[in-house]
């Protein structure tokens, strides 16, 4: 039913709560591709500007070292281009890591955490 990837992202989850249909489950994900609501909550340790937490953050959410370096050059791109807030480069990341990663569970809280590292969210 899950492929080995999305049964190792799982495992990078375990501290978010998922609630799927009223039914709550702890440190696991289902298919969340056919629910017609999901809220995921936890604590997301990422302060804003301060990218050292950024990173720790993606990375245990299991994205890989070469993505992450990818999101720091976009970053600095996006800065280097006066771009206040989310700029294109980082968009572009953004959307790509949606074509890549195994769950949308995960995509959401990579969001959530470049969110709150511009500010965005709390």
């Amino acid at each position: 039913m899950f492929t080995q990837q999305e049964k190792e992202s799982a495992k990078t989850i375990n501290n978010y709560t998922t609630i799927t249909n009223s039914h709550v489950t702890a440190g696991a994900i289902g298919n969340l591709d056919h629910s017609p609501t999901v809220q995921i909550t936890g604590n997301i340790e990422v302060c804003q500007g301060d990218f050292d937490s950024l990173k720790k953050h993606l990375l245990d959410l299991g994205l890989s070292d070469d993505d992450v370096q990818s999101l720091q050059q976009s970053l600095r791109v996006d800065e280097e281009n006066n771009q206040k807030g989310i700029g294109p480069r980082v968009l572009a990341w953004l959307s790509d890591l949606g074509s890549k990663v195994m769950t949308k569970a995960t995509v959401t809280l990579a969001t959530r955490a470049i969110l709150k590292f511009f500010g965005l969210a709390s």
